[in-house]
């Protein structure tokens, strides 16, 4: 009888190992290698699969990946330059007077 997984919490990763893995991955970048993983990113595709209206057959056919695209963009984008500031909403009061009756 097969046993239930317990929720595995993902384990904290010490400030020495993401030294490594940042020491590692620095070492290997150059221009083109970067330059490879921007133009693999906008070149991703899916296939989507659909009916034919016509046939009633169904047929595949390449698109975009947009979200994948996107989401690409914004990870290098992030890695680059930092994620933007996250600023909370300024406060406002709003005060409601009622008219006397």
């Amino acid at each position: 009888m097969p046993r239930a997984r317990s929720a595995a919490s993902p384990k904290p990763v010490s400030p020495g190992a993401r030294r490594v893995i940042a020491d590692a991955l620095t070492e290997g970048i150059t221009k083109e290698r970067v330059t490879a993983l921007v133009d693999a990113a906008f070149e991703s595709e899916i296939v989507a699969t659909f009916v034919c209206e016509e046939c009633g057959h169904p047929m595949k056919a390449k698109a975009p990946d947009l979200k994948k695209q996107v989401d690409s963009m914004v990870a290098l984008l992030e890695q680059a330059e930092g994620r933007p500031e996250q600023r909370q909403p300024e406060a406002t009061t709003v005060i409601i007077e009622r008219p006397a009756l």
